[in-house]
């Protein structure tokens, strides 16, 4: 549902780039919410094999004397960027298990959120492909007519301005209802209406 908000949102004001900045805040504020989970988790998991008399991963990073948020830091620095070989004793199953949880959950995570700013970039791309094969072609017709430089940049930057105010996706009315495309017609045309009194 906020991807549709978004969309139109973006439709709406002209400024496409919106999608593709709120496709990166949504990726990274998940990417937050997972790393902030799996290091509580970490701590916790630490913490219990320390309680049981055993050696864990707190011992071994020598954190157990720290404050509170170098703590949390040590432990999502290893949730972010696990050292090679893992900081794990050998007898310490349940670590080693959430240690091949992290390692899958990060993989689907920054995969998740790769994909998602790909797709972004795919429609973006896709809705400015028009305008820039129209860009093009003006440009090899107007290398073609040789044609001066401060002629072609006047050109181009009227072209930009039609480009800006022409819509490059058209609209098939059979989509709405005649009741909304009326409703259209008068929001698009209304400033230009005055009321007029009936005599």
């Amino acid at each position: 549902k906020l991807d549709e908000i978004i969309q139109e949102l973006a439709a709406s004001t002209g400024r496409q780039w919106i999608m593709l900045v709120i496709s990166i805040f949504n990726a990274a504020v998940a990417a937050i919410c997972v790393a902030h989970i799996i290091t509580c988790l970490w701590f916790w998991i630490g913490s219990t094999v320390q309680a049981e008399g055993r050696e864990s991963w707190i011992d071994i990073a020598l954190a157990h004397d720290l404050d509170g948020a170098t703590q949390y830091i040590t432990s999502l620095r290893y949730v972010m960027n696990a050292p090679a070989p893992p900081l794990i004793a050998p007898d310490s199953v349940r670590e080693r298990l959430v240690d091949i949880m992290n390692n899958v959950f990060t993989l689907v995570v920054i995969g998740s959120a790769v994909s998602k700013i790909s797709g972004t970039l795919v429609e973006l791309r896709a809705m400015n492909e028009s305008r820039s094969r129209q860009r093009r072609e003006i440009r090899v017709y107007l290398s073609n007519q040789d044609a001066s430089f401060e002629l072609v940049s006047r050109i181009m930057k009227f072209v930009e301005y039609k480009l800006d105010k022409i819509s490059p996706v058209t609209f098939d009315s059979s989509l709405i209802s005649m009741t909304l495309q009326t409703e259209l017609y008068v929001s698009q045309r209304g400033q230009y209406m005055e009321l007029l009194s009936i005599c």
